[in-house]
């Protein structure tokens, strides 16, 4: 079983800030940060994850979902972790493939092949005026872009190969130019001429991950991803998610076992069943369902004054996902409960919990989040999980200390790791340059000639 921790100091239940001992005030912080990854190390999981975002949203819990930017707070994470993956999460919509490569294979380089890239496109539609833009971009073609964006980051990356470093100083060779290869990516979205400058790490590249698993989503991303983070929490609807990536995997010419199907995980864990669900409704009774009701209300179309909140929603009244252009793994979550005769008030007490996630939540003591998890993973319904604190640090240490030894004594997860780098954890191959056999037509003095025409004297 694969397990990752998402690293949320302010804790994924809408009013887990609230709690006595949260950290909410280290939110933008490092040092709770290093503690929650050396926490996860010293429990073996697999990698700890940073989501993101551009946007600030109206309440404080939104300002707790995402405060620091994933590349420097794991870069600095790497330097105090040793063995533990890192993950982050960073938007093709507003970044360049080069830049973005060198960030990534630095992160990867520094921590000795750790690192990995969870490929997002950004979602909200106000985030555009953040950068200079005034519309949003279609869904379809955010992923299209995203696509091509993936597939040039790899070709940078492939542009070294195995053996090109030699620092051989009694000859005077730093490097084989035979094994430095000149990019010459031509395509619809991004032009990119010439070699990179960060060389390749003891892993390869960094893994590939993908969020969500809309339509569009699943179109590309089973040429790429080695790890998808679902959104699931029903086990019907897991194992059709499962069963359904794996095949467009196998279609894609890959390994289906080379993807990790990892959902997310929200546990409410007490000593007994009883003492869970004391918990889950004291959160409840902090978590602000006015707030979670205006944002349902508004997602799904509806004026809320008009609603009767006890009455079957009507399908036909509310959105359809395929008309969102935000988040549609969330809003289809909430979509199959109306189709499956929620009400209003249905909703308000279902996402008051786990906001605008949508994933399994799972209220009980440490044998029942264990048989849960065992009875996702042996029916096929994921790898792994994705844990998210639902109450930091209770929800994260009650996890570690009680539910992963279970998890070992079943024989579902490991007592030590055995490797050192993130696609070892994972049992991911290691990738070779795409050049490594091929003829090399622009290595050596070209892969560092400029095509373009030469520069005229003067200024």
């Amino acid at each position: 079983m694969r397990l990752m921790l998402l690293l949320r100091p302010g804790g994924y239940h809408r009013a887990s800030w609230r709690m006595p001992d949260s950290p909410a005030e280290q939110a933008a912080d490092l040092e709770i940060y290093v503690e929650m990854a050396r926490a996860a190390e010293r429990a073996t999981f697999d990698a700890v994850f940073m989501a993101d975002s551009p946007m600030l949203l109206s309440d404080p819990w939104d300002y707790l979902a995402q405060p620091l930017e994933p590349l420097t707070v794991l870069s600095a994470v790497a330097a105090l972790t040793e063995r533990i993956g890192l993950l982050a999460t960073v938007s093709t919509t507003y970044y360049e493939p080069l830049n973005l490569a060198r960030l990534l294979a630095s992160l990867d380089r520094i921590s000795k092949g750790r690192a990995g890239w969870n490929v997002v496109t950004t979602a909200d539609p106000r985030a555009p005026q953040l950068f200079g833009g005034t519309t949003q971009v279609d869904h379809a073609l955010r992923y299209q872009r995203a696509a091509e964006f993936v597939e040039t980051v790899c070709e940078l990356w492939d542009g070294w190969e195995d053996g090109a470093v030699v620092v051989d100083r009694a000859a005077g060779v730093l490097t084989d130019p035979g094994k430095v290869h000149r990019i010459e990516h031509h395509g619809r979205f991004f032009d990119v001429s010439g070699p990179f400058n960060v060389p390749r790490s003891v892993q390869g590249r960094p893994v590939l991950a993908h969020a969500g698993q809309s339509p569009d989503g699943l179109s590309v991303a089973p040429r790429y991803a080695e790890v998808l983070f679902g959104v699931a929490h029903d086990l019907a609807d897991a194992q059709r998610v499962y069963a359904d990536v794996k095949s467009r995997v196998r279609a894609a010419g890959r390994d289906p076992g080379h993807l990790s199907v990892l959902p997310g995980l929200l546990p409410v864990i007490g000593s007994t069943d009883e003492e869970a669900r004391r918990l889950d409704e004291e959160l409840r009774q902090l978590g602000g369902a006015d707030t979670i009701a205006d944002d349902l209300a508004l997602q799904l179309g509806l004026d809320r004054a008009a609603i009767d909140p006890a009455a079957p929603l009507a399908v036909d009244a509310v959105t359809h996902p395929d008309a969102i252009d935000g988040p549609q793994s969330w809003y289809r979550q909430i979509y199959a409960d109306v189709q499956r005769g929620a009400s209003f008030d249905d909703l308000v007490a279902k996402y008051s919990r786990i906001g605008r996630s949508g994933h399994l939540q799972v209220i009980g003591s440490p044998e029942t989040v264990a048989d849960v998890m065992e009875e996702w993973f042996t029916a096929r319904g994921c790898d792994g999980f994705v844990v998210q604190g639902t109450t930091v640090p209770g929800s994260t240490d009650a996890f570690m200390e009680h539910v992963v030894p279970l998890l070992r004594r079943r024989g579902l997860f490991r007592t030590e790791y055995e490797g050192s780098t993130l696609r070892e954890h994972l049992g991911l191959p290691r990738p070779v340059s795409r050049f490594a056999d091929a003829p090399n037509p622009v290595a050596h003095e070209s892969a560092f000639r400029s095509t373009a025409a030469p520069r005229t004297a003067g200024r």
